[in-house]
C-alpha cells in the first residue's frame, strides 16, 4: 500500500491517532525553549489531575509537602517524590490508584527490569502513544503502509481480524520468536532461523524490527552461512540493551543501518535515535514526557550512569509521575543538541535490560521473554528468577503472593519448555538483587558467545565465548603459608635436590643468563632428552610445561568442526584447548571409571575423529594402558592423531609408549618435569612425535616461550637420573603405605600407579574444607562423571602425609 493512501485511511478511520501523529510531527521541531514550555504545561496538567483524581498521589504529594502549585519550573519537578513499581502495584491492588471513568484496557509489564505488574491504560493515552510512535518511525524512512517485518512475541495463529488489519495498514510480517501456548514452536535452532529467512525473502520488507537477542541470533546465523540476499533499508531494535558489538553484528549481517528504540509497556516510546545521532545518543520524546537521569535525586552529570525517572503526560487511568522504571541511562550534557535540528532532549545511551539467551543441550536456544510471559501472568507469582546452571539444568526461584500456593500447573507449563532438563524449584519469601543492586530475572551461566556480545563487552572469538572454563584447584592460604602448608591438590612433587637448586642459582648469576632471550633451539636440553628417551632430537620439542605442548597440538591440528575424543573422565585443561579451536569434543566413558576401556577406544576408530586424547596414567582415576593397548588403539584409527599425555609415567616407566613412537606414526607423546622432578613452578615439558609433526607445530608457536631457567633446570634434572629414579620409588612406597592406612580408617581407596591416590567419603566438600582449615589441601573430584564422593590426594613428603593421615583420622572420629 502506498504511504499516501495509508495515511488517508489513518486520518479517516482513527482521527485521534492522526491528530496526535500530526502534533508530534510538528513538536519535534520546536526550539528548546518552546519545547520546555510545553513540557511544563503538560506536567502541570498531569500532576494536577493526579492530585485531584488519584488518592495514592494526593497522599504521596501531601507527605512530601508539595501541591500542583509547587510546580513553577521544570526544575521544580524534583520536589515531587519519585514513584516505584512496587508503590504503583500496591496502589492498583488496594484501589488507591483511583477509579477511571473512561474506556481503558489492562496491560502487564514484562518485568524485564523489575517485578511484573498489571495496570490500566486509557484508550486516549493509547491513541496518543501510537501517534508518537508513527512519527518516530519516519526518522528512518518507515512510512505507514510500507512492507516491514518484526521478530517479536506473538502467536503463530493470530485472529483473522488482526491479520487483516496488519496487512492493510502495516503490511507486517510477524515472526514469532516464542509462543507461550506452544512450547514446541518456541525453540530457536538453525532450521527455525532458516525458515525466518525464507519468509523474509518472500515478503521482502523494507524495515525489520525486533528484540536485540532475536536479531543477534539471526544475524549470527546469516554471517555464518553467508546469507547476503536479505537487505532491508533499516533494522530497529527494542526491548533490550543494544550494545555497540550487537549493533555492529546486526549491521554487518543485514548491510544496513541499525536504529535503537527505547520504551516500555508503562510509557510506550521514550527515546529513539535518528540518522544523525545513531549510535551516539537518543532523542527523548520530550513533547510526550520528561525523562530524568538521576544520581540520587539530582540530575546525573554528563557521561554519568543514573536511574531513569519518567513523568508521562499521556496516561490518566494510572498516571506515571517521576516513575522509576528500573532502567539506567547515561546522561547527556544538559544543553546537548543533535545536528539534525530537532529540539528534543538527548540521552547518551540506555543500559540494562540484559536477559540472556538459553542454549540447550541439543543445540536449540530459548529466548528469555518466554519466562516473563509465563511467570508475569500467573496470579500467585509476585517475582521470579530463572537461572540456567548447565545446558540441561535450571534453577527457578519464586516469590509468591501467598506462601504454599499451588503452582503445580505452572511447573508443568514451564517444564514443557525444557524437555530433558532437570528443573529445581525454590519458593522464597523475597528475591534479592545481587551485589551492586542489580537483579536479573533471566540469567544463563552456560558460556554462550552471543550473550557476551549483548553485554557490551568486546566480543571474543565464538569458540572462546562458548567455552566452559577449566576451574583449577587454588587456595590463597596455601601460598600465604608456604612454610607450613601441605599442598596435596595439584600433584606436585617435593622440591628438587639442594645441589640442583644451587646450580640454578649460579646459572642465574652467569653472564647474560637472564637479559638474553633463551636458546630458541633448546639445543642442550634436546640433547639431554634424546639421551634420556633414546629418540633422535628431531623427534623432540620443548615447551613451557606439557600444557604448552598439548595446547600447541590443538592449535596446529584442530580446525573448527573437527571431532576430538577424550578418554574420560580425565584432565580437563586440554578440553579447553580443543574447544577454543572449535572442536566438537566427545567424551568416551568406559563401563567403570577405574577400569581400562581399551575395547571402547579401539572401536572409537569408527568415529573418524581428528584426535584422540589419552592421559596415561589417567588423572584422576589412575587407569593405565600398556604400550600394547596404545598400539592397538592407534592402529585401529590410522587417520586419527592419538595424543598420549604421559605426565605421570615417570612413576610407572614400563607403561611409556615412547619406544614405539617410530612405528606408530599417528601417535604424539607429551611429558613434563612438573610431577617427578619438582619443577612445576618453572613450567617445563616436552613432546615426542614424527619430525614432520614437529615442523608443523613449530609454525604455530612462539619459539621463545620456554625460558632459560626452565631449560637449564630440565637439563640438570636429567643429569640426575639415578636420584629421581630413587625418588619415584620412594613416592610409590609412600603412596602404598598411605593408601593402606587410609583404607584402615574406613575410607574406600583407589591406589594408582601415579603420585596420587583417590579416596571416597560421604561428604567430600566437608572433608576438603576440614583439611584446608588445617592447611592441608586436597582436590575434590566428586563433580566429575562417575566420581561422586571421590577426593584426590597427592603424595607429598613424609611429613605432609603423616599430617594428612592424622587429620583424616580426626575427621572420621
Amino acid at each position: 500500500m502506498r504511504p499516501e493512501l495509508a495515511y488517508l485511511l489513518l486520518r479517516a478511520g482513527q482521527p485521534e491517532t492522526w491528530r496526535w501523529y500530526s502534533f508530534y510531527e510538528r513538536a519535534q521541531w520546536f526550539d528548546r525553549a518552546e519545547l520546555e514550555g510545553l513540557q511544563l504545561k503538560r506536567a502541570a496538567e498531569t500532576i494536577g489531575y493526579a492530585y485531584e483524581k488519584v488518592p495514592f498521589y494526593r497522599a504521596k504529594f501531601r507527605a512530601a509537602k508539595v501541591t500542583p502549585e509547587s510546580l513553577k519550573t521544570l526544575d521544580d519537578l524534583r520536589r515531587f517524590p519519585a514513584t516505584s513499581v512496587a508503590e504503583l502495584r500496591e496502589a492498583v491492588e488496594r484501589g488507591t490508584a483511583g477509579r477511571f471513568a473512561g474506556h481503558f484496557k489492562t496491560l502487564a509489564t514484562t518485568g524485564s527490569t523489575g517485578t511484573p505488574f498489571s495496570f490500566p491504560l486509557d484508550t486516549a493515552a493509547a491513541r496518543e502513544r501510537m501517534g508518537c510512535l508513527l512519527s518516530a518511525t519516519r526518522w528512518y524512512g518507515h512510512d505507514l503502509g510500507l512492507k516491514n517485518a518484526r521478530f517479536w512475541r506473538t502467536s503463530e495463529t493470530k485472529a483473522l481480524a488482526d491479520r487483516i488489519k496488519q496487512n492493510l495498514l502495516g503490511r507486517r510480517l510477524e515472526l514469532s520468536i516464542y509462543d507461550a501456548a506452544n512450547p514446541a514452536g518456541s525453540f530457536l535452532d538453525e532450521a527455525r532461523i532458516a525458515g525466518y529467512l525464507d519468509a523474509l525473502r518472500r515478503h521482502r520488507p523494507g524495515y525489520i524490527d525486533g528484540y536485540v537477542s532475536a536479531l543477534v541470533l539471526v544475524s549470527d546465523y546469516m554471517l555464518e552461512h553467508n546469507v547476503t540476499d536479505i537487505r532491508p533499508r533499516a533494522v530497529v531494535t527494542g526491548a533490550e540493551y543494544l550494545s555497540p558489538e550487537a549493533r555492529r553484528l546486526i549491521e554487518k549481517a543485514f548491510a544496513c543501518p541499525v536504529y535503537n528504540r527505547y520504551g516500555g509497556t508503562e510509557n510506550s516510546l521514550i527515546a529513539h535515535d535518528c540518522p544523525v545521532c545513531r549510535g551516539t545518543a537518543l532523542h527523548v520524546m520530550s513533547a510526550k514526557l520528561v525523562m530524568e537521569t538521576l544520581s540520587g535525586n539530582a540530575p546525573a552529570r554528563e557521561g554519568e550512569l543514573g536511574e531513569v525517572a519518567i513523568t508521562d503526560f499521556t496516561a490518566r487511568a494510572l498516571p506515571f509521575i517521576r516513575f522509576l522504571n528500573g532502567d539506567t541511562a547515561v546522561a547527556a550534557a544538559p544543553g546537548a543538541r543533535c545536528a539534525c535540528g530537532r529540539g528534543l532532549h538527548l540521552v547518551q545511551s540506555v543500559e540494562g535490560r540484559v536477559n540472556d539467551l538459553f542454549p540447550l543441550k541439543d543445540g536449540r536456544v530459548l529466548v528469555s521473554h518466554v519466562w516473563h510471559k509465563l511467570f508475569r501472568e500467573h496470579p500467585d507469582v509476585r517475582d521470579f528468577q530463572v537461572i540456567q546452571k548447565e545446558p540441561d539444568r535450571f534453577e527457578i526461584n519464586l516469590a509468591l503472593h501467598a506462601p504454599g500456593a499451588d503452582i503445580t500447573a505452572l511447573k508443568r507449563q514451564v517444564e514443557s519448555f525444557l524437555p530433558g532438563c532437570s528443573v529445581f524449584w525454590n519458593a522464597e519469601a523475597e528475591l534479592k538483587p545481587a551485589a551492586g543492586g542489580k537483579f536479573r530475572h533471566c540469567r544463563s551461566e552456560v558460556p554462550f558467545a552471543l550473550n557476551q556480545l549483548r553485554s557490551g563487552l568486546i566480543n571474543p572469538a565464538r569458540e572462546v565465548g562458548n567455552l566452559r572454563p577449566y576451574v583449577p584447584a587454588f587456595s590463597r592460604d596455601a601460598f600465604s603459608h608456604r612454610d607450613r602448608a601441605a599442598k596435596l591438590d595439584w600433584n606436585e612433587a617435593p622440591p628438587p635436590p639442594p645441589d640442583l637448586l644451587a646450580e640454578l642459582a649460579d646459572f642465574v648469576k652467569s653472564p647474560n643468563a637472564v637479559n638474553w632471550y633463551a636458546d630458541v633451539s633448546c639445543s642442550r636440553l634436546l640433547s639431554a632428552l634424546a639421551a634420556h628417551s633414546g629418540l633422535e632430537p628431531d623427534r623432540l620439542a620443548v615447551f613451557p610445561g606439557s600444557d604448552g605442548a598439548l595446547d600447541c597440538v590443538a592449535r596446529t591440528f584442530i580446525s573448527r568442526g573437527d571431532t576430538a575424543l577424550i578418554a574420560a573422565p580425565s584432565y580437563d585443561q586440554f578440553r579447553l584447548s580443543l574447544e577454543a579451536r572449535g572442536a566438537q569434543v566427545v567424551n568416551l566413558f568406559g563401563p567403570a571409571p577405574f577400569e581400562k576401556n581399551t575395547a571402547g577406544l579401539v572401536k572409537a576408530g569408527g568415529l573418524r575423529a581428528k584426535l584422540l586424547y589419552i592421559a596415561n596414567p589417567n588423572n584422576p582415576t589412575g587407569v593405565a594402558y600398556t604400550p600394547g593397548d596404545i598400539a592397538a588403539i592407534a592402529r585401529a584409527q590410522p587417520e586419527t592423531l592419538v595424543l598420549v599425555d604421559e605426565a605421570y609415567v615417570d612413576f610407572c616407566p614400563g607403561f611409556s609408549v615412547l619406544k614405539n613412537i617410530a612405528e606408530l606414526e599417528n601417535v604424539i607423546v607429551t611429558r613434563t618435569f612438573s610431577k617427578l622432578y619438582g619443577l612445576a613452578g618453572l613450567r617445563i615439558g616436552w613432546l615426542a612425535a614424527r619430525p614432520a609433526y614437529i615442523e608443523m607445530m613449530n609454525r604455530a608457536r612462539n619459539l621463545k616461550e620456554t625460558n632459560a631457567l626452565a631449560q637449564k633446570a630440565g637439563e640438570l634434572a636429567l643429569a640426575r637420573a639415578e636420584y629421581f629414579k630413587t625418588r619415584a620409588a620412594e613416592i610409590a612406597e609412600r603412596r602404598d603405605r598411605f593408601a593402606e592406612a587410609a583404607a584402615a580408617l574406613g575410607y574406600e581407596v583407589k591406589n594408582t600407579p601415579a603420585n596420587f591416590i583417590m579416596l571416597k567419603t560421604p561428604d567430600p566438600r566437608a572433608l576438603c574444607k576440614y583439611l584446608a582449615d588445617n592447611l592441608v589441601f586436597v582436590r575434590d573430584r566428586s563433580s566429575m562423571p562417575g566420581l561422586a564422593g571421590w577426593v584426590r590426594v597427592t603424595i607429598g613428603s613424609r611429613r605432609d602425609m603423616d599430617r594428612a593421615l592424622e587429620l583424616l583420622r580426626a575427621f572420621e572420629n
